[in-house]
């Protein structure tokens, strides 16, 4: 797969090429950008269960064994042809419509925060809800999982 093309720091005045936004040192604006944005996403959220569950050991376990699986690569960036290291594990049915599906690997895709965003766009959870509604077995759960991965997956490019 081809890296990232190399681009000057985004940092005003450095001329350092990285592949990344910023170079090796200035990337730690980058965190900081971060940390501000989870900062004011985590007072907006509202369902404690929900946030209380990422805490957990479980959690935690799931994440890790979910990283190992794809890489640590982002899997939609894989499928245009990029090699971007995966920061988030997505739930594709999100766990608020199907609290069971928290923990089982197949509902899980590992992404980066550009494709994560991106697909929280794409989510119409009606729709998810409309096509689990007749599922009663895990096999039925698990072809609505791929389904519903493909329609807010991006398109390929290769």
């Amino acid at each position: 797969m081809p890296l990232k093309k190399l681009h000057k720091c985004n940092k005003l005045g450095c001329n350092n090429l990285t592949r990344n936004r910023y170079c090796k040192e200035h990337e730690y604006i980058e965190l900081e950008q971060k940390r501000i944005i989870n900062r004011r996403y985590n007072q907006h959220r509202t369902d404690d269960k929900e946030q209380a569950f990422y805490k957990t050991t479980g959690w935690k376990q799931a994440r890790k064994a979910a990283l190992a699986r794809d890489n640590y690569l982002c899997q939609d960036c894989l499928k245009m042809g990029y090699v971007v290291p995966a920061q988030t594990v997505h739930h594709i049915i999100p766990i608020k419509i199907m609290w069971q599906l928290r923990l089982i690997i197949d509902n899980m895709i590992c992404l980066c925060e550009s494709c994560h965003q991106q697909r929280h766009r794409k989510l119409n959870e009606k729709e998810i809800k409309k096509m689990l509604q007749n599922c009663n077995i895990y096999n039925d759960i698990k072809k609505q999982i791929m389904r519903i991965n493909s329609v807010t997956a991006p398109r390929s490019n290769l």
